[in-house]
């Protein structure tokens, strides 16, 4: 069974070498009056791509269409039993993603990457066991997500900061132990709304920062 998340307008900004402390306080003092949506949760991520790594580069030439195939927890644990297998689609600046959600525990401790693949594969469906039947793990990261909404709850607000990623390309288990270096020392906004033409502009001028094209995995993936 799979779910499909409706598009929204999304806009990225990224604040190298910025404290979280200061990060907030640019939120706590916008003017679009923005309040915390959820508590806050560590996310994970398992990456996947093909053998020519065709969605990093899809990114990196700058395609308006693209996707990326991630398996997604949350939590500090590696061992979880609520996680999904998500295809997660970009044209411009609109993005939407297709979830199925899978119940079978996942432990990452236990398994080899040929074991864990044939084990997400066996309880995919439909179009996501045909991506990941075509794919290999290429990375993992984890990040703490603040959930951000304004007041007039028209537009949602993430802060990810204390990133982690660790390269999984040509590795037998699950590495968790050799992060990708330099850190990455950044903090980053994601600005989501609905709508056909929602004003991000002014949003946006609300924060000492510009838009930007960016991608965890593919900021990660350009350090291995």
């Amino acid at each position: 069974m799979s779910d499909a998340v409706s598009s929204r307008h999304e806009l990225k900004m990224v604040a190298n070498g910025v404290p979280v402390f200061r990060a907030r306080t640019w939120i706590n003092s916008h003017g679009a009056a923005f309040s915390a949506a959820y508590p806050p949760r560590f996310v994970n991520n398992i990456y996947f791509d093909t053998a020519s790594l065709d969605c990093l580069h899809d990114h990196l030439a700058g395609l308006s269409q693209r996707r990326k195939l991630r398996c997604r927890w949350y939590g500090e644990a590696v061992v979880t039993k609520g996680y999904s297998v998500e295809i997660k689609q970009k044209s411009g600046r609109l993005g939407w993603k297709e979830i199925q959600r899978i119940d079978r525990p996942l432990d990452l401790r236990t398994r080899d990457w040929s074991e864990t693949m044939h084990f997400l594969r066996r309880q995919a469906n439909g179009t996501f066991r045909a991506l990941l039947s075509m794919s290999m793990p290429s990375l993992i990261n984890c990040y703490r997500r603040e959930y951000y909404v304004s007041a007039d709850g028209e537009t949602r607000l993430t802060l990810d900061s204390d990133l982690k990623a660790y390269n999984q390309l040509f590795c037998q288990y699950p590495n968790f132990h050799s992060q990708i270096m330099p850190h990455l020392d950044a903090v980053v906004f994601e600005v989501k709304a609905r709508g056909d033409n929602p004003d991000l502009s002014g949003i946006m001028a609300g924060f000492p920062l510009r838009a930007e094209r960016y991608s965890k995995y593919v900021h990660a993936m350009g350090m291995v």
